[in-house]
């Protein structure tokens, strides 16, 4: 009779438990994916100061410089809701003319999404190529 009370309330915590921990989960990978855009976007504005006020017209020509490394890789997790199938991780970048055209082209398949258009307001943006919500209903090409 013992035994079956600690196997109910064992039962009772992992059914509380592990629910929490899968959000925690995506929570976390969204949290990675805010932060290396952050990181990335840091790199972007140190060339920015550096060359008299212009952006990279190639994306490329900041890695393996003292700006940055690499290109951070990042997945896009799934949203609980189903809105969001999840992106594979990786680090390519898509190039656009302008903002408003993000997510339209190669959308999930390469990660980073940048405006090589430099002569437009938008030009030097850097975003995540993802039209999808995240668990808190933003866009991730909104951050």
């Amino acid at each position: 009779m013992e035994l079956m009370i600690v196997v109910a309330v064992i039962s009772l915590i992992s059914a509380i438990v592990i629910p929490k921990f899968g959000e925690l989960i995506l929570r976390s990978k969204e949290s990675m994916a805010i932060g290396a855009l952050g990181t990335f976007r840091s790199a972007i504005d140190l060339y920015y100061m550096d060359n008299e006020g212009k952006y990279p017209a190639v994306l490329d020509s900041i890695r393996m410089s003292k700006y940055i490394d690499f290109f951070p890789k990042i997945q896009i997790p799934p949203s609980k809701n189903g809105t969001n199938p999840g992106h594979q991780s990786n680090s390519l970048v898509q190039n656009y003319v302008n903002k408003t055209l993000i997510g339209s082209s190669n959308e999930g398949v390469r990660i980073w999404a940048y405006v090589d258009d430099l002569n437009i307001s938008d030009g030097g943006y850097l975003g995540l190529n993802c039209i999808h919500e995240n668990n808190k209903g933003t866009i991730w090409s909104n951050y």
